[in-house]
């Protein structure tokens, strides 16, 4: 019986404390919310575009036959995608059919993105900082020198 009392003890505290704990998906995390603080205090960093999504829709060709009786030759005519086939077969019988011919349709579709603006780091790059500090030693060096050979001489 105290086992029992002890695992139901134990299951009803884990199960408060997991749901204590809070989702991952609840909260924006910090680098976002940093974001979000920094996009608000400088909105020049994001720049708009408009990109094109290109969707292409190919459709299926149908066809339909119809078969009577009439005296005339084979005729074909081809009028806003559809082409209208009147053949005279043996005898008094003429087939005549009607395909639809596949098509192609394009769509642009205008998205709006939002990009962050690179500025760049501004500033001195690390080399230039060596070559001023090694023009200063030679120059303190040459100093040096020419005070010892005026103390020489």
């Amino acid at each position: 019986m105290r086992s029992f009392i002890y695992i139901s003890l134990i299951l009803l505290l884990t199960s408060c404390r997991l749901s204590l704990v809070p989702s991952l998906t609840d909260k924006p995390t910090k680098a976002e919310r940093k974001l979000a603080r920094l996009l608000d205090k400088h909105p020049e960093l994001i720049k708009t575009d408009t990109v094109f999504h290109v969707d292409t829709f190919i459709t299926e060709s149908r066809a339909i036959d119809t078969v009577f009786s009439a005296s005339v030759d084979t005729l074909t005519v081809y009028r806003d995608n559809v082409r209208i086939r009147y053949e005279r077969l043996a005898g008094d019988t003429i087939m005549l059919s009607a395909e639809c011919l596949p098509d192609t349709i394009i769509r642009h579709i205008p998205v709006k993105v939002q990009t962050i603006v690179d500025k760049g780091k501004t500033g001195v790059p690390w080399w230039w900082w060596a070559i001023g500090v090694l023009i200063l030693i030679i120059l303190i060096v040459i100093g040096i020198l020419r005070y010892v050979l005026k103390v020489m001489t």
